[in-house]
């Protein structure tokens, strides 16, 4: 692929099967940034952009840790600019963590865009958020970490039911169980301690009150502790379950959750970018509860730069020029969508809500019968099920779905870089392979 004939800079991104790495890519692009994108997996969603001007497969930095390192240096090197242009490592995901740690290993080469090892140490894994947040005063929901089964049971007559059952080193829904009651707790601990290795303290299972509210992200970037731009949004819809990935999101006020976040990493002096999760009810006067920090980019990256902060530019420009410049306000209600998934999404719902207006039906029909009033019971229950199986009604669902999100932005859809769209068949193959997303589309 041709490079730019002037290029401003050049970057080496990660992860770049992912949608957010893909995003990443265009938005230092657009700004005459050459990127070369790298990952474990031969097939990158972010290799098809033409901002993309070369790319490399690396070992596992979760299996292989060693040679994932000397991997990457390798290629650092190799991709050193031989002027002295910006040059900055910018990783998109969980590498963030690995790469923060060995920053001596790549920066004698380039300006490594991750926050420092020992900011991330005090928020990742979760259970370090929870002594961070008990040291600060700040709302998290009532939480215990489990090291055996017989700590589960001191902590069993505390808890106030429904609860989560959560690994602290996992994400995208990893390990996590939601309870009704004590036994299916027990049950669900027993599952988890048999199919994972929880033997050390980072990975003992933490359990959580579930707490009134929706689910809210902010993202955030921040120059030394000091807010530089934030965004709130909420996923309209989500796939494929309740608290998955957004299919649909949406840019709203959310300013007690950004106030918390912004005091959290403010105190950790934080030097990068960030996403903070809250269950919030909506209301200002609501308490907005701390659940988890993602020290890195986030699944809605291309949704933030469409609301208007361009997260990933900004971040090269503070990391290369060593001050971070203030972003304008975001743009609230801007929409945006992940192709397929967003529909897909909206199918589920529409058939789990016409199955509970069917059993509805159903029930009533069963009471009409039992009153002796059979005719009226038997219509309810044909009514029922004409509903439930009413491909017209489902028609008619879908197509009020598609004309309340006709102008959100659909995800790698790009006339000004329309190869990108190629990315899309990852996504959609790893679903029809496995009958389940890959695992980075399982993030918020």
């Amino acid at each position: 692929m041709a490079e730019p004939d002037n290029p401003s800079g050049r970057a080496i991104v990660t992860f770049g099967r992912s949608y957010q790495a893909l995003a990443a890519v265009q938005s230092l692009g657009r700004q005459g940034i050459e990127v070369i994108v790298c990952d474990e997996a031969p097939m990158m969603a972010a290799q098809f952009s033409k901002y993309a001007i070369a790319n490399f497969v690396h070992p596992s930095a979760k299996t292989e840790i060693d040679a994932y390192l000397d991997v990457m240096q390798e290629h650092v090197r190799r991709f050193q600019p031989d002027d002295q242009c910006d040059y900055v490592l910018m990783p998109i995901h969980e590498q963030t963590r690995v790469i923060a740690q060995y920053r001596s290993r790549f920066s004698p080469y380039c300006t490594v865009a991750a926050p420092a090892f020992e900011a991330i140490e005090q928020v990742d894994p979760k259970h370090r958020l929870i002594a961070t947040a008990s040291r600060l005063g700040l709302p998290i929901p009532k939480t215990f970490q489990i090291s055996c089964g017989e700590k589960l049971e001191s902590v069993v007559p505390q808890l106030r039911f429904p609860v989560f059952l959560k690994l602290p080193h996992t994400s995208g829904g990893i390990g996590l169980h939601r309870a009704e009651s004590a036994d299916e707790l027990r049950a669900s601990y027993r599952e988890t301690i048999e199919e994972f290795d929880v033997s050390h303290e980072d990975h003992h299972p933490i359990v959580q009150e579930s707490v009134p509210g929706d689910d809210y992200c902010v993202t955030m970037l921040l120059e030394h502790g000091e807010l530089r731009a934030s965004l709130a949004y909420r996923n309209v819809k989500t796939y494929p379950w309740a608290g998955g990935s957004g299919a649909i999101r949406e840019t709203v006020e959310a300013e007690p959750c950004v106030e918390i976040a912004a005091k959290l990493l403010g105190s950790l002096k934080w030097h990068g970018v960030a996403e903070v999760d809250f269950i919030w009810d909506g209301h200002d006067d609501g308490e907005a509860y701390l659940i988890e920090v993602n020290p890195r980019f986030w699944g809605g990256l291309f949704h933030s730069i469409e609301s208007g902060i361009d997260f990933p530019w900004m971040l090269f420009r503070m990391m290369t020029t060593g001050v971070g410049d203030k972003a304008a306000d975001a743009i609230i209600g801007t929409r945006t969508q992940v192709p397929v998934f967003g529909v897909l999404s909206a199918m589920k719902d529409i058939r789990a809500d016409l199955y509970e207006e069917m059993q509805h039906h159903c029930d009533a029909g069963v009471e009409r019968i039992r009153e002796g009033k059979i005719g009226e019971g038997l219509r309810r229950i044909a009514q029922g099920i004409g509903r439930g199986i009413g491909l017209s009604e489902r028609f008619h669902r879908l197509q009020a779905f598609l004309d309340e999100n006709k102008d959100a932005r659909t995800e790698i859809f790009s006339t000004e870089d329309p190869q990108a769209c190629l990315g899309v068949l990852f996504g959609v193959a790893g679903l029809l392979r496995n009958g389940e997303l890959p695992e980075q589309f399982r993030k918020r």
